[in-house]
């Protein structure tokens, strides 16, 4: 992870070459530990359920590789290692140029979705980088999630922020002729 993030664009996954190890068989040991250390959230992969079901599309913002990030689906039983269905584009710093601490991570990501940006809404877990940053680079709408909150949602600075998934699609985001 430390390789991810410091050198964006490069993915960790090269280095498998050079040590003779194929990818698919790294994918095949790293699989047990991360079904150990991995926590799927069902309340996400219930969002994920309903938002396909209403035509949503769906993207993912990491900054992990896209290997990882794919294993990471993997994992949740969103994705196998060509991809995923339930989601379109992977976007990591090799698509983007940048990490999600910055606002050009998500410009790149703008420029590259087919919705104005009132249309896009950012989902997750980090107050920084899942909120204020999409907010300031044009973002129109931020969910984070935060399990440990005491309320179930508070809305503030046009971020909003819930307990749980499951409360998302009471918002009025997902009730405006806005959520596509």
């Amino acid at each position: 992870l430390h390789a991810e993030q410091s050198a964006p664009g490069r993915d960790p996954f090269c280095i498998l070459k050079g040590l003779g190890i194929s990818p698919t068989r790294y994918r095949r040991a790293l699989a047990p530990v991360q079904h150990r250390h991995l926590r799927v959230h069902r309340d996400a992969l219930r969002f994920i359920q309903r938002a396909r079901r209403r035509g949503l599309e769906l993207f993912i913002a990491t900054n992990n590789s896209q290997g990882r990030a794919l294993s990471k689906l993997a994992r949740a039983g969103l994705a196998a290692s060509h991809g995923s269905s339930d989601f379109g584009v992977i976007f990591c710093p090799e698509i983007t140029g940048s990490l999600k601490r910055s606002p050009s991570y998500y410009r790149a990501l703008l420029q590259q979705l087919p919705y104005e940006t009132d249309a896009v809404l950012m989902v997750g877990d980090h107050p920084r980088e899942d909120g204020t940053v999409p907010r300031r680079a044009g973002i129109g709408q931020c969910l984070r999630i935060d399990r440990q909150q005491q309320v179930p949602v508070i809305h503030r600075n046009g971020i909003w922020c819930v307990r749980s998934l499951d409360l998302a699609f009471t918002l009025p985001f997902f009730n405006s002729t806005q959520a596509r």
